[in-house]
């Protein structure tokens, strides 16, 4: 199915799959997708995201804020030209802060997402959780700072939780002189 308005559903798990995101916009929180607490699992594969963009926050594509309860994985994502004023141009994902919990983006291609304010940073801000990116393609965006990703893992005593692998990360544009990735918490490493 294609959808061209914001979706916010409120059952405690969301399955979203072969659709297509179409110029869908929204003054809050997502773009196409706005997940707030009660969503508990959110998988989204095989779907979408043409220029879908949020006017006043986060998260141009996806929105996903789940602190308590919350597991994400993006599977098999195609993005093309979305924007937010603020976090995550395509996708703000924010977990449960356990290592337990999935936090995953993989076989995905986010591309030509552009500035739309001083304000737009990172493409992918992914918090919490077990963060892995295996076959990511994150090409040719622009925005303020971190221009590929920014993520905020959960440290463990034992191991570091952000895993990136078989990706290409090339030609993105950070405005703001930042780099092209961000991590916020000491100890973190790729």
């Amino acid at each position: 199915p294609q959808y061209t308005q914001t979706i916010t559903p409120n059952e405690n798990y969301v399955y979203v799959h072969d659709c297509v995101f179409s110029y869908c916009s929204s003054s809050s929180n997502g773009g196409a997708l706005n997940c707030g607490s009660s969503v508990y699992k959110l998988l989204v594969e095989q779907t979408t995201f043409i220029s879908c963009s949020t006017s006043s926050s986060n998260g141009g594509g996806i929105y996903f804020y789940s602190q308590t309860n919350g597991e994400s994985v993006l599977s098999k994502i195609c993005a093309f030209n979305c924007s937010s004023k603020s976090y995550g141009m395509f996708a703000y994902i924010y977990t449960k802060n356990d290592i337990m919990c999935k936090n995953h983006v993989n076989d995905s291609s986010i591309t030509h997402s552009q500035e739309k304010g001083s304000s737009s940073y990172a493409i992918l801000r992914i918090e919490n959780g077990n963060i892995l990116y295996p076959s990511v393609n994150i090409t040719s965006n622009e925005c303020r700072c971190y221009s590929s990703m920014r993520c905020c893992p959960t440290i463990s005593s034992t191991s570091d939780t952000c895993y990136i692998s078989h990706s290409s990360i090339v030609n993105n544009t950070a405005n703001g002189g930042h780099g092209c990735f961000g991590f916020n918490k000491a100890g973190s490493s790729i």
